[in-house]
């Protein structure tokens, strides 16, 4: 078995794992969430990143460009316009459109 995980803290899960990739939490990163009643809330950095971490979206891009894919985001918001384009319940969602809402459903 090999297990990877990727968190904000050295977890209990990830004190077993065999690469642990350190993301950032939430006021280390620009980016959205959708939670559980499918409200999309907008996330504003307000620190650096500490360390290595990266954000979320920056981890994933780097393991999609080593397996060959060609992911050139250069901001979150680029990935939320790719997400309004390909799924329905997304549609019409921005950054623009978030912008001053605590959250949009």
């Amino acid at each position: 078995d090999f297990m990877v995980v990727q968190d904000e803290f050295l977890t209990y899960t990830a004190t077993y794992a065999d690469v642990v990739l350190p993301a950032s939490p939430s006021l280390e990163k620009d980016g959205t969430f959708t939670n559980t009643e499918r409200r999309i809330q907008r996330l504003y950095q307000a620190l650096d990143p500490k360390g290595d971490s990266k954000p979320d979206w920056k981890i994933f891009q780097l393991i999609a460009n080593r397996l060959g894919f060609n992911w050139n985001y250069k901001h979150p918001s680029e990935i939320m316009d790719e997400i309004a384009r390909v799924t329905p319940l997304y549609e019409g969602v921005s950054y623009d459109l978030l912008e001053g809402f605590n959250s949009l459903q």
